[in-house]
């Protein structure tokens, strides 16, 4: 059986991140690499990511961007934010336990996608914070009882020997 504690907060962040390729086609940008470790005996038990579309033009999040164009960012196949709007919104992501073991091989790669075929991607400073705790052995219940009942009969065994 096992008990677990808070271990650690770890906060990672990736700075602003601007491509101004104008391109004939739709674009998957490349925003970023989070790379960590995690303690042997520790496991993610809660993770997220903080984010905010980016500005090029101080206004706009993508530059000269219509509302038909949209824009999506992932933390590697995981869908985080969708945007078809022009603003510098702020966004969230709480990842589920099941998407947890995107973690498990202490990468994760940020990038974006734009269906738009000009203009600019863009993304402010990005934080990915994970939530660790420590997995402690408990013992079960029945080893502590046979445990003590050994001890007990030693100590019964001891006795009867001296006298």
């Amino acid at each position: 059986m096992g008990m677990d504690t808070s271990a650690a907060i770890i906060n990672l962040s990736l700075p602003q991140f601007v491509d101004t390729t104008i391109d004939s086609t739709p674009e998957r940008f490349d925003i970023g690499t989070y790379a960590f470790s995690i303690p042997t005996n520790d496991f993610i038990a809660t993770a997220y990511i903080v984010g905010k579309w980016g500005t090029n033009s101080g206004v706009f999040p993508h530059g000269n961007r219509t509302t038909s164009e949209e824009s999506s960012i992932f933390l590697d196949n995981i869908l985080l934010d969708y945007t078809s709007i022009v603003s510098s919104e702020q966004w969230t992501y709480v990842f589920s336990p099941d998407e947890l073991t995107v973690f498990d091989d202490g990468v994760a790669e940020l990038f974006g996608t734009d269906a738009a075929t000009c203009c600019v991607y863009a993304t402010g400073k990005t934080t990915l914070t994970l939530i660790t705790k420590t997995r402690v052995s408990v013992p079960e219940p029945a080893s502590l009882v046979l445990m003590v009942l050994g001890l007990v009969g030693i100590g019964f065994q001891r006795r009867r020997g001296t006298e």
